[in-house]
């Protein structure tokens, strides 16, 4: 008798388990589309033509290193991933500070987590 009762009591733990999985996976499936933002710890969700305009993009353009138009087209092509034409934006605090070639000008960039805009 006792191996019956322990054979159902496996039996409603796998099926509880099973209940969970299936309950949050409907939940996740259920979210659909990633949000449109970016993630924990950075500063900005910004255009690639905002990300240009900000301080020490300006900085660079404004030194001759670069063009407003090149830095667009690097951050389209370089961090632009999903082809939104956003990207996330960190500010390095403290690395203005740091003894590396053209620290000043640096910020930390990575895609959005948008879905494509085609649907892919």
């Amino acid at each position: 008798m006792k191996a019956v009762k322990g054979g159902a009591a496996v039996i409603l733990v796998a099926a509880f388990a099973l209940s969970v999985v299936w309950l949050g996976g409907s939940s996740a499936a259920a979210q659909g589309k990633p949000s449109y933002g970016c993630g924990l710890g950075f500063d900005f969700h910004l255009t690639t033509t905002q990300a240009a305009e900000l301080p020490k993009s300006q900085k660079a353009i404004d030194d001759g290193l670069i063009t407003k138009d090149e830095l667009i087209a690097i951050y389209r092509a370089k961090w632009d991933h999903n082809g939104n034409d956003m990207v996330c934006v960190k500010d390095p605090r403290g690395l203005e500070n740091a003894q590396r070639p053209l620290a000043q000008y640096i910020y930390n960039f990575v895609d959005d987590n948008a879905s494509s805009p085609n649907g892919s």
